[in-house]
């Protein structure tokens, strides 16, 4: 088994086992980006992954 990022998310998205907090980061964003289309930063909440990480902007 795979510690980390669900299986899928690596056959499609291509990114190692391990992503780095930027990658995590840059790839949450395009997600909700995908789902609720730009918004801006001030009104996004904190990001909750699987991997139990919270992405917060730096402010």
């Amino acid at each position: 088994m795979i510690s980390g990022p669900p299986a899928a998310w690596i056959r499609r998205r291509r990114v190692c086992a391990r992503p780095t907090e930027e990658t995590v980061r840059r790839m949450a964003r395009a997600l909700l980006d995908r789902i609720l289309g730009p918004t801006p930063d001030a009104g996004r909440p904190p990001i909750v992954l699987p991997t139990r990480l919270v992405v917060r902007e730096s402010s």
